[in-house]
């Protein structure tokens, strides 16, 4: 029986001898016969909407399904209350929860900056301008959003410089990466800022060793719980695919000694002065109070003794990245791609996206989509004292230069060293921007190949 027949045939009999019908009917005429019925119905259901104005049921489909996707969108976006707030040390104003701990703080702004080049706005607490900062504690941050001809977006770097009453120096800087990098850092510097400030014991163990355990287990239990808090929903960040790297550094002015933590690529680095054959005069002095200053250790009276001076520099930090063979394994072993990139490092893609999500790094803060490719985010700590005897030397740590992979891709650390050293204490901020200004300059060298892309450039740098 033909469909023409079939549909005449259930116009004649009634619905009781409907079953008896279909009964005679092979798989084909039925399933035929159902497609002529449903495609009549839908075609009568569209004439009568069309009739009654309402729009076209394809359409209201696709508005449905855009509906849902905007509320699943909305959901991830952070609520009003969750948003950023204009002050990033709004905690250490007089007043705030950690106003009496805090002695005087500075923080990268949360402004945003789209125009290449810009430098990002700093905020100052416990002290009227961030050139008072520099002269008083000889301190100064300074950060540029780079050069992005295809994608639009703020600088993803942030950057913390806290000085609290009881002798610890925090230094902080991170780079987000993502469509949501920016707000990444956000969430991770405020976070940093907020434990640091509080959890950092007034009170320091009188054996080093306990002293030493003690802070290592601060520091990475601070980034561990900063990347569970991008997580969360708690914060206004989309942690999707985005992240952040991160380093903290702690100087404790009391127990003269220096701490770093650090996930990913942003790097620590020391200048060191290094007095040649002190070791031992340093050590009499150290031996016999009796001994004054303008004393040589031999004894001999007036002034002492100058020996050679130079400095160096030496980090505190390596960078977690896919050159190491321990990292490369873990994240081969997931089966991500690694390949190189732009900036002639590897990179970590997905099978058939060779650009996505492309990082460069072996562990970050954050970014799910890294982290379902083996990237990590598990922190390392390192530690060493700010001033010691090597060999016949005597060695001690004038300054720290902190920044993300923007200041040191293209930068020698000897070449920032000798900067910060000829610009001496005093003229920190000038050293500060000299830094970011070089580093840009390495990067337009490597244009060739970059095609005219350069990375936001953030550097910290503080005397002790």
């Amino acid at each position: 029986m033909g469909t023409a027949a079939c549909s005449q045939t259930l116009k004649a009999v009634g619905c009781s001898q409907l079953a008896i019908v279909l009964r005679g009917m092979n798989r084909e005429e039925r399933q035929a016969m159902d497609e002529e019925s449903d495609h009549s119905v839908d075609t009568f259901r569209e004439h009568m909407r069309r009739q009654a104005g309402l729009p076209d049921l394809d359409d209201l489909r696709a508005e449905e399904a855009e509906e849902k996707r905007r509320v699943v969108l909305e959901r991830s976006r952070p609520s009003k209350q969750q948003r950023p707030k204009g002050d990033p040390l709004q905690l250490a104003r007089p007043g705030s929860t950690l106003a009496s701990r805090v002695a005087a703080a500075v923080s990268t702004g949360l402004e945003r900056q789209d125009a290449d080049f810009a430098v990002k706005t700093c905020h100052v607490a416990g002290t009227p301008s961030l050139e008072t900062l520099a002269d008083d504690f000889g301190a100064s941050i300074r950060s540029e959003r780079g050069r992005l001809p295809e994608w639009q977006r703020p600088n993803q770097d942030e950057a913390l410089f806290v000085l609290l009453r009881d002798g610890y120096r925090i230094g902080v800087v991170v780079d987000g990466h993502g469509p949501d990098g920016h707000s990444v850092a956000h969430v991770v510097r405020d976070f940093l800022f907020r434990r640091l400030a509080s959890s950092l014991p007034s009170k320091r163990s009188d054996s080093l060793d306990d002293y030493r355990i003690g802070m290592y287990q601060l520091l990475a239990e601070t980034l561990q719980d900063a990347d569970q808090l991008l997580f969360s929903g708690q914060e206004a960040a989309d942690a999707r695919a985005s992240g952040a790297t991160t380093c903290v550094t702690i100087h404790d002015q009391k127990k003269r000694w220096i701490f770093s933590a650090w996930v990913g690529n942003c790097r620590c680095v020391l200048g060191e002065f290094v007095e040649e054959g002190a070791a031992l005069e340093v050590q009499g002095r150290r031996r016999n109070s009796m001994v004054s200053e303008g004393t040589s250790s031999s004894g001999t009276k007036g002034r002492r003794r100058k020996n050679p001076i130079t400095f160096s520099s030496s980090r505190l930090t390596e960078d977690h990245l896919l050159s190491s063979a321990d990292e490369r394994v873990r994240i081969a072993s997931t089966g991500a791609v690694i390949a190189t990139g732009p900036l002639g490092l590897d990179e970590v893609s997905i099978i058939g996206r060779p650009k996505f999500p492309g990082i460069h790094f072996s562990r970050c803060l954050g970014d799910l989509v890294a982290r379902q490719l083996g990237v990590s985010a598990e922190p390392e700590v390192n530690d060493r004292p700010a001033e010691q005897v090597v060999g016949d030397n005597h060695v001690k740590i004038r300054y720290v230069i902190m920044g993300t992979d923007g200041l040191w891709q293209f930068m020698k650390e000897q070449a920032a060293a000798e900067a910060v050293t000829t610009a001496a204490r005093a003229n920190v901020q000038y050293a500060a921007g000299s830094l970011v200004q070089r580093a840009r300059e390495s990067w337009d060298a490597q244009q060739e190949r970059l095609c005219d892309f350069i990375d936001d450039i953030t550097c910290l740098t503080f005397w002790l």
